[in-house]
């Protein structure tokens, strides 16, 4: 089968496109083909091996210390089950999944092996509503957005702001937090902000213009998705028992910013990544029922991968890329 390969850490020209092995499913396991992937930040950052400290190491561990173990990047994608192992239960040939792969990754590829039962891969049948290029990008974006708007606790008529709102987490995330009724501001490009209109932001700021930072609004949920803001002033722009979300923590955030947070009266959640198959199957009650839908900035091909790489390095993609592996 065809797959996007990385062999080596690096710019996105390292990514190859290479002949390997099919995968066979064990009896816990399904072997989808795959139509569509996609790219993420995520999938960048792997590439170059960019993380905080603390988790390169283990990162490089699971990887490869000096060079990866040849491995397919992709953590999300959609397609068709093609054989089911003797132990699997509630799926069968033909149906149409989506999923996330965790750290498996292996999507930007034509076929995949899943467990349905894995607590690290999450897997239900795709909404029906949805091309496969669509379902492709709504897992990892999806479920983050889910859990943070989950941990934000909103009630009606709270305020909310979103910096780094125009990517896959932030596009799910201002639809999912509208079902709270709750004023909404978002922070991206300004090539964005009418995108973040259209999905239900009240107010749009564009950083290279503003600095949300430096004015006097207070908001009783900031969730940083890029984190490229000052983490002090961040807390001090939160009401009374605010909650600040940091999407992309540094390693100091990590270990301390929870108790920076408690010692000024505020919380501090670092972590929105615990996926479970019954956010996925909400998430995709949600789009059959057209309360929340995909934002596709880009369809490439398999063979396009470094330069899919490349525009999402470039912070101009809006809501998701999508990979076509079967036209």
């Amino acid at each position: 089968m065809k797959a996007a390969v990385l062999r080596k850490y690096g710019v996105p020209q390292v990514l190859r496109i290479e002949d390997v092995e099919q995968p066979i499913p064990s009896d816990s396991e399904v072997l989808v083909k795959i139509h569509a992937s996609s790219v993420i930040a995520g999938d960048c950052e792997m590439r170059r091996m960019d993380f905080p400290l603390m988790l390169k190491i283990p990162l490089r561990i699971f990887m490869g210390i000096f060079r990866p173990r040849a491995k397919i990047l992709g953590q999300e994608c959609a397609g068709e089950i093609v054989m089911v192992g003797s132990t699997v239960e509630h799926y069968a040939v033909g149906d149409r999944v989506f999923l996330t792969s965790g750290f498996k990754m292996s999507t930007n590829a034509e076929f995949i092996t899943i467990n349905p039962d894995s607590s690290s891969m999450v897997m239900t049948t795709m909404p029906s509503n949805l091309s496969y290029t669509e379902a492709a990008t709504i897992p990892v974006g999806g479920l983050n957005a889910l859990r943070a708007v989950t941990k934000m606790k909103l009630q009606s008529g709270q305020h909310l702001l979103i910096n780094g709102a125009g990517g896959s987490i932030g596009t799910m995330t201002i639809q999912l937090a509208k079902l709270h009724d709750v004023v909404i501001t978002a922070v991206d490009h300004q090539s964005k902000l009418e995108l973040l209109t259209s999905l239900g932001a009240d107010h749009v700021i564009d950083y290279q213009h503003e600095d949300f930072t430096e004015k006097s609004q207070t908001y009783d949920v900031i969730f940083d998705i890029v984190g490229s803001t000052d983490f002090s002033r961040s807390l001090e722009l939160l009401k009374d028992h605010g909650s600040l979300i940091l999407g992309n923590p540094t390693g100091t955030q990590l270990l301390f910013a929870k108790r920076r947070g408690r010692k000024r009266g505020k919380s501090v959640i670092t972590n929105t990544s615990d996926y479970t198959t019954e956010d996925l199957i909400n998430l995709r009650n949600l789009i059959e029922e057209h309360k929340l839908r995909p934002v596709v900035d880009k369809i490439m091909t398999l063979d396009e991968i470094s330069a899919a790489h490349e525009y999402v390095e470039g912070w101009q993609k809006k809501g998701s890329l999508a990979i076509q592996i079967i036209p």
